[in-house]
């Protein structure tokens, strides 16, 4: 085992060194920020953060802030946001200015707020616009896409379609099929059904949780399908739980005959 660790830990380190030139290559010493900071950008920089917690802070006092205030806009949010974080420090930093430069800061910060507004809002509306533009540009794509072609084209596609899969005969009263609908397959026991017509009555078993087990309705669930959705046969159902449930082994086999009448048929 000693000898099998030395070996494997020579490939984790190349590994390792492989991972840190490609995702640290501005750091590196030949890279964008491979040279060593000056003591000024540690003095500008000394604020920021070393972690992402403080991001993920600022997105959930966005969020608690919306809840509380759903009315305003992100402009307020956001001045509120920065008001709540750095308040102490900018009144530490005003607290040393002389009256007359506090004032003007002030002043200054008013009349550059409502032009920090505009802009904002402004940038709101845009967003407004793409998204907008966005839900009409799907909206045509799939208008496009529902566009109904000639109606016998269809149905002459539809009867391609039917020749390219095998049809099911059926042969007995009581024996058990398998039922195609556009949501998915029901297995079912044979009730009526005569050569001569296209149709045949079927009374349905009940889907339970589980996959392939099945259960009688409390009401006899009969009904009349065509014969060209009937696309299994020759199985018998086990019976599970002393009768209240009815297992059908070959579910998977089924899912794929279904899953290709699906394709065929339906799409």
């Amino acid at each position: 085992m000693y000898a099998i660790a030395m070996n494997v830990l020579p490939v984790i380190a190349i590994a390792m060194l492989k991972c840190v030139r490609k995702q640290l290559v501005d750091f590196l010493k030949d890279g964008k920020f491979g040279n060593p900071a000056s003591d000024e950008d540690f003095a500008s920089s000394d604020f920021a953060p070393v972690t992402n917690l403080s991001c993920e802070h600022h997105f959930v006092d966005l969020d608690s802030s919306q809840k509380r205030r759903p009315n305003p806009s992100y402009h307020h949010h956001s001045s509120i946001q920065m008001i709540k974080r750095r308040r102490r420090e900018m009144m530490n930093w005003l607290k040393y200015k002389e009256p007359t430069e506090r004032s003007d800061l002030l002043k200054a910060g008013r009349k550059g707020g409502k032009t920090l507004r505009e802009q904002h809002m402004e940038n709101e509306k845009k967003v407004l616009q793409d998204i907008h533009e966005n839900m009409l540009m799907e909206k045509e794509q799939k208008n496009k896409k529902r566009k109904k072609s000639d109606p016998v084209q269809v149905e002459q596609n539809k009867k391609q379609r039917l020749k390219t899969f095998e049809p099911v005969h059926i042969q007995n009263i009581n024996e058990y099929v398998i039922v195609a609908y556009q949501d998915g397959w029901y297995p079912g026991c044979v009730d009526t059904f005569s050569e001569s017509s296209d149709t045949v009555t079927v009374k349905f078993l009940s889907p339970c949780r589980k996959p392939g087990f099945f259960q009688w309705t409390s009401r006899d669930d009969r009904q009349k399908v065509h014969k060209q959705f009937v696309i299994y046969r020759n199985f018998v159902p086990d019976c599970v739980c002393s009768g209240r449930q009815w297992f059908i082994k070959e579910h998977e086999q089924i899912d794929l005959v279904y899953y290709n009448f699906h394709a065929i048929f339906f799409c």
